[in-house]
């Protein structure tokens, strides 16, 4: 386990490496290629397992920073495959063993969060790139079993609504408010399925675009009428420091 220079955290814990989504800004897969063999297979490490026992101050975990852990493939242990659900039961058990800490779960595949019980220490979130990933991705992130759901609108490619969400369930579509969980969600409760918490960051690397000042200030502001907190990383180099995180309860 690493200290971290992201900002919103401070370990990464990776049990897991590796992913099949292809996103050209990946950073992982840059850092991945500068010291692997670029390939990003996904890979599960059993030996890092116990390493947030090792730590007895109350800290911030990333769970799985070099990987999405919830992507549709399966985990190769030294040439023995393992799902996501066997993956995960070691995972929570150490969460389980560790309810000093927090751990961060972030993917772009919230779907495969679902069927999972997270323990009350964990924050479960998405990330999200514009209008149509954000209606993609959110409406199956309220699925998820999680007290503490989050967004990381990050890297900020453009302009995304976040109460006017267009999203599909029950055979239909809604509009939604996901900052305050307005209607949409089935018989959800709204109190619970909504987001608690919004991360702000910019695309980095070569070709690297600096989002919009206008984007960035609309996120805010709907994120401050609904008594969400934020974060907004450096990278966006925001006139302000805004450094933000959920409430405990």
């Amino acid at each position: 386990m690493n200290r971290t220079k992201i900002e919103w955290c401070d370990y990464t814990w990776s049990p897991v490496t590796g992913c099949k989504h292809g996103c050209e800004y990946c950073y992982a897969k840059r850092i991945d290629q500068r010291f692997n063999d670029g390939r990003f297979e996904p890979t599960f490490h059993p030996k890092r397992l116990e390493e947030p026992l090792k730590v007895k101050k109350p800290s911030r975990i990333f769970v799985g920073s070099m990987a999405d852990l919830f992507g549709d493939w399966d985990w190769n242990n030294n040439g023995i495959i393992l799902s996501t659900i066997n993956v995960m039961q070691k995972i929570l058990d150490i969460i389980n063993q560790c309810p000093q800490h927090t751990f961060i779960f972030l993917t772009k595949n919230p779907k495969g969060m679902q069927g999972f019980q997270f323990p009350s220490n964990c924050w479960c979130g998405t990330s999200v790139e514009s209008q149509l990933a954000a209606g993609k991705r959110l409406s199956e992130l309220m699925k998820v079993n999680c007290n503490t759901l989050f967004a990381s609108y990050e890297p900020a490619l453009g302009p995304i609504d976040f109460t006017n969400i267009l999203i599909f369930n029950a055979g239909a579509l809604h509009r939604c408010n996901a900052l305050k969980g307005y209607g949409g969600w089935g018989d959800y409760n709204r109190s619970k399925y909504r987001l608690r918490w919004l991360i702000i960051g910019a695309q980095t690397g070569p070709g690297a675009v600096k989002p919009d000042s206008t984007w960035i200030k609309q996120a805010i502001g709907q994120a401050r009428n609904a008594n969400v907190p934020v974060f907004v990383k450096d990278n966006v180099q925001w006139h302000e420091q805004i450094r933000e995180f959920p409430r405990e309860g």
